[in-house]
């Protein structure tokens, strides 16, 4: 009976833990050429380019940005929680016109998945966001070509949403003292840094998992101390420090209780086809620096707009 009560403690502290642990993942910071956050190195640096300057006419004429990641692995994540994070997080597209476009490649869990903003449901809604990763990103995907996957992709997405309405993102040029940008940045170089909420997750978590362990030590005690012992109400030294077990002999004497050792500080914590516009090729730009956004990331210089998505994207599984 008392190891029946004990796995049942467990499992309920396992069953309050589960939801923390599905949030306890890392988005990264955009990369320096912000519209390409190459992390798993499988993009060109022609297409790469070739992406930087479409979304330099895309944000000036219209305020649409196309952002294209790929990382290794999601840490446990689900593709869609992660793509609508990690979009909402960097803020895509113009503020005022949720104009923005995700396309994310998980190349270490055979995966991919694409995220428009609410300004786009009409061009890009889930059903034809399917269709249009089907034809145009599956092929090459499935052949481990993920640069020719990624650049059909982009264009296609490219003339749907090239003459949409939308805010126009004004960014002023930074040059530096030879006023040539500096191309040698390469998104590879960013580290993946842990988002706001994904610290405040893990924090919550341990603090969660002291209180319910603290919880389970009190029944697990209860249960499991021999007869002639009675707990006195529990000392909560420091954080949650250890209860009191006091011995009761027959004459009715307490004897001196010691304290338990310190305890550990708690730390930091698919569908048919489609026919969509074909390829392009982008006018040679130089990728010019610019202002800050509210609600956008910064990167490199330029900023993403503040744009936010609700999701509703469509995905390879």
């Amino acid at each position: 009976m008392k190891k029946n009560r004990i796995a049942l403690l467990f499992a309920f502290v396992l069953m309050l833990l589960s939801p923390l642990a599905v949030h306890a993942y890392t988005i990264p910071e955009p990369s320096v050429d912000l519209y390409v956050s190459d992390y798993a190195d499988v993009i060109d640096r022609e297409v790469e380019e070739e992406i930087i300057n479409a979304n330099l006419e895309l944000e000036e004429k219209n305020g649409v940005q196309i952002a294209v990641v790929t990382v290794d692995f999601l840490d446990g994540a689900n593709i869609e929680d992660y793509a609508y994070d990690l979009f909402n997080q960097w803020g895509i597209g113009s503020a005022e016109s949720n104009n923005g476009v995700l396309l994310l490649l998980a190349i270490g869990e055979d995966n991919y998945y694409c995220l428009a903003g609410d300004g786009l449901s009409n061009l890009l809604s889930a059903g034809r966001i399917k269709l249009l990763l089907n034809e145009y990103l599956e092929p090459d995907f499935a052949s481990g070509d993920y640069s020719a996957g990624v650049s059909k992709t982009f264009n296609a997405i490219y003339d749907l949403v090239k003459d949409s309405s939308g805010t126009p993102i004004i960014q002023e040029p930074i040059y530096n003292d030879n006023s040539h940008y500096n191309s040698n940045s390469s998104s590879g170089t960013s580290s993946h840094r842990s988002s706001s909420v994904g610290i405040f997750s893990l924090l919550l978590g341990i603090f969660v998992l002291i209180v319910v362990f603290s919880i389970v030590l009190s029944f697990i005690s209860a249960f499991t101390r021999p007869r002639g012992y009675v707990r006195r109400r529990p000392y909560w030294g420091g954080f949650f420090g250890p209860h009191v077990i006091i011995h009761h002999d027959h004459h009715d004497h307490y004897d001196r209780h010691d304290r338990g050792p310190r305890p550990p500080r708690g730390g930091g914590f698919g569908g048919g086809s489609s026919s969509f516009g074909g390829g392009r090729s982008s006018g040679g730009r130089s990728f010019g620096g610019g202002r800050s956004f509210g609600g956008g990331r910064s990167s490199g210089g330029r900023s993403f707009g503040g744009g936010s998505s609700r999701g509703g994207g469509a995905g390879r599984h």
